[in-house]
């Protein structure tokens, strides 16, 4: 009794159990313990995931506010109906995305002028009219419309953004109301490209191998060339040849080749005596030299004493591919 501890009956199990089986024993009896808890996450939906582990399906941006992008399909669904009964004479179209609304413009040359219809307002059943003269011909570049308007033909230079706007940061008055004239060449919505008056037909081409921009256009007395100017906005003239072209001038077309600095126009097709080929009547504008195939006797056996004349193709357009194949 002196100095010793009592047992009671609850301490007298066996007396080999070590300290490691005493803590296995609790583990155990905590695990039992929890396994005859009640259940209650049985009935309960899962948890959901973190909001960094959730997978966002964001739609990407549209490119443009317009109609629906075509789908790439073999045959079908490359038309879509705008609007019928147009009263226009067109010419030709072009379109536009604004910068900043990124809205789709339709833009239509035709005997009446240059008008707008932006594709994100069809609701409104109306288009605008941006430049009230005969338009055969457009092009547009970074926010700016190139234009062969006027009934004497000449290239013209518009400022999208600013004929949208219609009115400018200097004048307080819509522009649409002031007389041409007497706006400033500086704040001009539309100005005249100097030197090309009577130019029937333009075309626009880019070089790959170098990324520059050009523009040829036909005089009455030859072909003049341009390229784009990235700090001034607009094309700037090379060069201008003096050739006689084909009359009628149905085909005006830029050609790129890698080895030259400049590219050549073609001005014409025709057929040779191999059928299986054509021959093409370039201008080169590097040089100002007429490629045109005149040597008749090149496709000839010798012993025809008639050698017929071949008479250019009716054609419609010429597209360079790659690798020069048209």
């Amino acid at each position: 009794m002196n100095g010793q501890r009592q047992r009671s009956l609850s301490d007298s199990g066996p007396r080999d159990e070590s300290p490691q089986s005493n803590g296995q024993n609790e583990m155990s009896g905590e695990g039992d313990r929890e396994g005859m808890s009640p259940d209650l996450l049985s009935d309960t939906p899962p948890v959901p995931p973190r909001r960094r582990d959730r997978k966002r399906h964001t739609p990407p941006r549209p490119i443009s506010n317009g109609l629906p992008p075509t789908p790439k399909v073999h045959m079908g669904a490359c038309f879509s109906k705008v609007f019928n009964g147009c009263p226009l004479r067109i010419h030709c179209t072009a379109s536009w995305i604004h910068p900043d609304t990124r809205d789709q413009h339709l833009l239509i040359a035709a005997e009446e002028g240059i008008y707008n219809l932006n594709l994100n307002e069809l609701h409104e059943t109306a288009i605008d009219q941006l430049y009230p003269r005969r338009t055969i011909w457009m092009y547009v570049i970074k926010d700016v419309l190139m234009s062969l308007s006027g009934k004497t033909p000449q290239l013209y230079r518009h400022d999208l953004l600013a004929m949208q706007s219609k009115q400018t940061h200097r004048f307080s008055l819509h522009m649409n109301k002031i007389p041409e004239r007497l706006v400033p060449r500086k704040f001009a919505l539309t100005t005249k490209v100097p030197d090309t008056k009577g130019c029937t037909k333009c075309c626009v081409g880019r070089n790959p191998y170098n990324g520059y921009k050009y523009l040829c256009g036909a005089m009455p007395t030859g072909i003049f060339l341009m390229q784009w100017y990235d700090p001034l906005n607009k094309f700037m003239l090379l060069k201008h040849f003096d050739c006689t072209l084909p009359t009628p001038l149905n085909v005006f077309e830029i050609i790129i080749t890698p080895e030259m600095e400049y590219p050549m126009v073609c001005v014409s097709v025709k057929q040779p005596y191999q059928q299986n080929k054509l021959k093409l009547d370039l201008i080169n504008m590097n040089s100002g030299a007429s490629w045109f195939h005149s040597d008749e006797l090149e496709d000839m056996d010798g012993s025809a004493t008639v050698i017929p004349r071949r008479e250019n193709l009716h054609v419609i357009n010429v597209t360079q591919l790659e690798k020069m194949q048209y």
